[in-house]
């Protein structure tokens, strides 16, 4: 977006025009670009930082971008800047962010961390961030029953909680917990600590990570337009720019 004000801007474009044919097309897509990078470089981290509570510092610079402007058509020639996919884990949240300038609902939430889950910063610890990746020992089509060690642990109603933290410890995987029978939904543990005494008898220590519901969405009803606004603070440069890329125009056809 480029705001044509004042008169050097104007008079600049009546002297491009006079010039090579693609000296005005050259400045107007320079000046695009320009505006692109700036979002994407400066007022993007900006307005993120004003917007959400930034856990990691490099997210908003790895996951936005922008594509250049081409050609000579002026009518036809736009720059566009926004957050991109990855092709890691983050993809998901940068889609889930982006999704927060429009509101409206944000899907695959099924698993939602604890504080527990997270570092000081609030990143997600990586420990447990390999472990949730896995399924958690317990969603459905699980089968009770199962051995710790050389002993065999029945699948009866009282060992069924005992059989999937069993599992878990010796799978490295958390397991789902809930009450009576698997109604989509329970929380998340992992097993910090699983040991037998000699009458067979397990002591364990667990700590809940995550809530589970199966396909949960998160509905949005605040919009929070940072691209929009990041695009409008560095539309406020647009001039500079313009004049900026002209007289590289003036240089090169002088």
């Amino acid at each position: 977006m480029i705001i044509y004000e004042g008169k050097g801007v104007i008079d600049f474009s009546h002297k491009l025009s006079k010039m090579h044919k693609s000296a005005l097309p050259n400045t107007v897509r320079f000046t695009l670009n320009d505006l692109a990078k700036d979002v994407k470089v400066k007022t993007l981290q900006e307005e993120s930082k004003d917007q959400f509570q930034v856990r990691k510092p490099t997210f908003f610079k790895k996951y936005s971008g922008f594509q250049q402007a081409g050609g000579y058509n002026i009518a036809k020639m736009q720059s566009t800047v926004g957050m991109v996919k990855g092709g890691d884990s983050k993809s998901r949240a940068s889609t889930d962010i982006a999704q927060q300038q429009t509101a409206g609902t944000v899907p695959n939430k099924s698993f939602m961390p604890t504080k527990n889950m997270r570092t000081g910063k609030g990143l997600v610890k990586k420990e447990y961030l390999t472990k949730i990746n896995k399924k958690p020992i317990g969603l459905k089509g699980y089968k009770f029953g199962h051995k710790f060690g050389n002993n065999k642990i029945a699948g009866t109603r009282k060992s069924n909680f005992i059989s999937r933290v069993i599992k878990a410890h010796n799978s490295n995987r958390p397991f789902l917990y809930y009450d009576g029978d698997y109604k989509g939904e329970g929380l998340i543990f992992d097993v910090t600590r699983l040991t037998m005494n000699t009458k067979k008898e397990f002591s364990f220590k667990l700590k809940r990570i995550a809530t589970y519901q199966e396909n949960r969405s998160i509905r949005l009803n605040k919009r929070k337009p940072f691209v929009i606004n990041a695009a409008t603070e560095a539309a406020k440069k647009g001039n500079d720019y313009y004049i900026r890329n002209a007289e590289r125009q003036f240089r090169r056809f002088r």
